[in-house]
């Protein structure tokens, strides 16, 4: 049966989508894959467009289109064994939602263990361009409903992450001090010595005079350290990019962080929705 011979209020799943090159991808780019169920809303007066509903949202397709995409028609049969099926529910493990866990106190996984994330969102919420900066990958980013139809792996480039850069903004751990994560950007590495001049807001790396552009002001504020100092083995040196209210490696409370306390590396703003986007250096 073609989805073209649906009747109005109708409901079916799709078999097998038709087409070639192109055309097929279209089909797929729209949400019409091989199991989606979609349901016919109504016909043009002279039956050409049509209208269908499918994964919660309403798509026109042309008499000719829906011609080549095979379908099979829910019966009455077929809903009522849906509507008696009892889904099993499991507790969630929950680990890490209502407090820090403590990787000290409980190892779930070890270190060597290969852990498979998945990306789930609603349209259009960025999961691709997520995907793209964890990966390294240059999947097609699109801004119309049903682009996420296609199965996409990849690897997290720098997993394992232990070796931050300069300029790297990374998010480090603070559930030990009973804290939330705090992020901010990589200024010193083991063996450097850093030296800030709160007189004139300038910060040097082992006496060179480092260019910020990301900053939004210079450093005029002092939360205690003695500079100049050296970063120790094992630790990074980080500053906020928003200097004069930031919590950072000048505060005593926090200093130089240890590698150990670093989660990774920030790719994405999600938040504020005005500065959403790919994080630069």
């Amino acid at each position: 049966m073609k989805l073209e011979e649906l009747a109005i209020g109708k409901s079916a799943v799709i078999l097998s989508v038709g087409g070639e090159g192109a055309l097929r991808q279209h089909f797929l780019d729209m949400g019409l894959i091989q199991g989606t169920e979609v349901t016919m809303v109504k016909y043009a007066p002279m039956g050409d467009p049509m209208e269908i509903k499918i994964h919660d949202y309403e798509l026109t397709l042309r008499k000719e289109d829906a011609h080549k995409i095979e379908i099979k028609e829910i019966t009455k049969k077929t809903e009522n064994k849906n509507d008696s099926f009892i889904f099993q529910y499991k507790d969630h493990p929950g680990y890490g939602e209502s407090s820090y866990h403590k990787m000290n106190d409980h190892q779930i996984y070890h270190e060597s263990d290969l852990l498979t994330f998945a990306l789930v969102g609603n349209q259009n919420c960025g999961k691709t361009t997520l995907f793209n900066q964890l990966t390294g990958s240059n999947q097609h980013v699109g801004n119309f409903p049903g682009v996420t139809v296609d199965r996409k792996d990849g690897r997290i480039k720098g997993a394992g992450y232990n070796d931050p850069q300069y300029g790297d903004i990374v998010v480090i751990d603070r559930a030990a001090h009973s804290q939330p994560p705090i992020i901010k950007r990589v200024i010193g590495r083991a063996g450097d010595e850093i030296d800030i001049d709160f007189d004139t807001g300038e910060v040097r790396r082992n006496g060179m005079l480092l260019d910020e552009p990301y900053i939004n002001e210079p450093t005029y504020i002092n939360l205690g350290a003695e500079f100049p100092a050296v970063v120790p083995e094992g630790h990074i040196f980080v500053l906020g990019d928003n200097r004069n209210h930031s919590s950072d490696s000048r505060d005593v409370s926090i200093g130089m962080i240890d590698l150990r306390q670093v989660m990774g590396r920030a790719v994405f703003r999600f938040f504020p929705v005005s500065a959403a986007g790919a994080l630069t250096d």
